[in-house]
């Protein structure tokens, strides 16, 4: 992954990254509006803060408040990669979640 991201980084026109290095890159982004425009069940997958996860709890719990039926898991010491550092405990999830009634 970190292999395939750096080769695509080397291709960008370098301005891209100015809103993530001046943090203003998710100026304008409401998570909130996009979760309430959810209507089927739906699996939040939440990797660890300390690890790198971005999702933080109160963001997840803001979330769960508008969607009873949000599935969320939350995999400690998963980084923001959780599918390549965490993968078996994303199948588990995954498959936990597609097999609830």
């Amino acid at each position: 992954a970190i292999l395939i991201a750096a080769k695509c980084l080397a291709k960008i026109d370098p301005q891209v990254l100015d809103p993530i290095v001046d943090g203003t890159w998710l100026e304008g982004y409401d998570f909130l509006s996009v979760t309430s425009n959810i209507d089927c069940p739906a699996l939040l997958l939440q990797g660890d803060p300390a690890f790198g996860g971005m999702l933080l709890d109160a963001d997840v719990q803001a979330m769960k408040g508008l969607k009873p039926n949000l599935f969320h898991v939350m995999i400690n010491g998963g980084s923001h990669q959780l599918h390549w550092t965490k993968s078996q405990e994303v199948f588990s999830a995954v498959t936990a979640f597609l097999l609830t009634p």
